[in-house]
């Protein structure tokens, strides 16, 4: 028994039918559409056409996040610098010198004290 089987092309009569050869003119005017053989391959052609849109919508989706990753990574690139910008400024803004340079400036009277602290033991 074999899988491919040929179609049987009698007719009621008993004689057999030529087959049709295939014209690139019957598919402008439509006759290849309505053949019987290609209404037999039609739900195969409509699962090719769904995989293929399957196909097209993965890729533009994997597109899509590829670019969103590539964004998210930037914008935690510049997240990461500017945080270290303001870590630096406030730091240097910190320091003992532009405290007393800042308050100069403001008109401040408080200075740097002139005695050292006493420090007290147990």
């Amino acid at each position: 028994m074999s899988l491919f089987k040929r179609r049987d092309t009698t007719t009621a009569t008993g004689d057999t039918q030529p087959k049709k050869k295939f014209k690139v003119s019957s598919l402008f005017d439509g006759q290849m559409l309505i053949s019987d053989g290609m209404r037999e391959k039609l739900p195969y052609i409509f699962f090719i056409f769904f995989l293929i849109m399957a196909y097209i919508n993965n890729s533009y989706t994997y597109e899509q996040r590829i670019n969103e990753r590539q964004r998210l990574q930037k914008q935690a690139t510049d997240m990461k610098y500017r945080s270290t910008d303001i870590k630096t400024k406030l730091t240097t803004k910190g320091q003992r010198t532009q405290l007393l340079k800042h308050l100069e400036e403001v008109g401040s009277e408080v200075t740097n004290a002139q005695t050292q602290p006493i420090v007290i033991e147990k």
